[in-house]
């Protein structure tokens, strides 16, 4: 059984933007306390798909104008 899970996350900043990441979060751990800052959250199954998910989602948020000031197009915003 896997013990880790990825999970994208995208977050709403103080301004009102976004940015999306991936995260591995042991299967023990309460998720409330990942979730309670995220806009939305999906759990996947590999790395590579939440780093896909993650680079999607920030791409879409540069292209409608709601990206976070620290993201710059083609950079990934995914946790290693």
């Amino acid at each position: 059984m896997n013990r880790y899970t990825w999970y994208v996350f995208s977050i709403q900043d103080e301004d009102g933007k976004f940015y999306a990441f991936a995260e591995r979060i042991s299967n023990s751990n309460n998720l409330v306390d990942y979730a309670r800052q995220a806009t939305t959250m999906n759990a996947c199954d590999s790395k590579k798909e939440a780093k896909k998910i993650a680079a999607s989602w920030n791409e879409t948020f540069i292209k409608n104008g709601t990206a976070n000031k620290w993201l710059m197009p083609g950079r990934e915003a995914a946790a290693s």
